[in-house]
């Protein structure tokens, strides 16, 4: 049955997070390829790398959560 609830529940949320993160991340890094290697100036890099560092953080804090949702639903009791 635990198996079967695994299988199951897929925290939605967590992944759209994730999803969203890591497409604002492939933004601003390409973007900060066209700045640095076609030299076309768009965006300043210093926002662009802030954004890369804050997309990184928050998308390896969800993939934290992930692990943790997982681990906490093997080891939960069945009653």
């Amino acid at each position: 049955m635990l198996k079967n609830r695994l299988d199951n529940s897929l925290p939605v949320h967590t992944l759209v997070y994730m999803v969203c993160s890591s497409s604002v991340g492939a933004i601003a890094a390409t973007l900060l390829f066209v700045r640095f290697i076609l030299n076309v100036y768009i965006i300043d890099p210093y926002y662009l790398i802030c954004t890369l560092i804050i997309c990184f953080g928050l998308f390896f804090t969800a993939f934290a959560s992930l692990k943790d949702w997982k681990d906490n639903l093997l080891n939960e009791k069945t009653s």
